[in-house]
């Protein structure tokens, strides 16, 4: 995923194809292993390496005062988020999860979890509640734990906020 302050419009292309507007990072469960991968509803599955999403200048934000933002950076900062509404100039990215036989988790969760970031900046996940309020999953500002992730269950569907405070990869 990157943010690019000097794209002046998103694109999001998969082997040369311009990608449709609703696509998921798709969790799975294959040949007794968990699967990662891209699934855009009018063009099928792909790796989840196998293209950038793009957020240009249109994704851009101010962060808004209160402590309760204080993950996405100083109060009145940049940052830049592919939103958890649709928005037209912007990929609407989701998470998925494929349905699951009966018995493949104990728990019958899956936890998608964060690992590192890579590139400069940090990287937060978060769904904004009813009355604005971030509901915090992922943050790498505070650094990258067991806390920074989201149980889903088997054929779950969800948007989030993507947040990036920097231009990388």
């Amino acid at each position: 995923l990157c943010a690019a302050m000097w794209a002046a419009a998103c694109l999001w292309i998969a082997n040369g194809h311009l990608m449709a507007s609703h696509a998921h990072l798709q969790l799975g469960w294959r040949e007794g292993a968990p699967t990662l991968g891209i699934y855009d509803f009018e063009a099928g599955a792909f790796p989840a390496d196998a293209f950038p999403f793009l957020v240009g200048a249109v994704g851009a934000r101010l962060v808004p005062a209160g402590a309760q933002f204080g993950f996405l950076g100083a109060a009145g900062s940049t940052f830049f988020v592919l939103p958890q509404e649709q928005h037209p100039e912007l990929p609407y990215l989701g998470i998925g999860v494929d349905p699951l036989p009966v018995g493949t988790l104990a728990a019958s969760r899956l936890r998608l979890r964060l690992v590192s970031v890579v590139g400069p900046g940090f990287f937060a996940m978060y769904q904004a509640g009813s009355f604005g309020e971030p509901k915090v999953c992922i943050n790498s500002r505070d650094g990258v734990d067991g806390e920074d992730g989201m149980d889903l269950a088997p054929g779950a569907h969800e948007h989030m906020n993507w947040a990036f405070n920097a231009p990388g990869e």
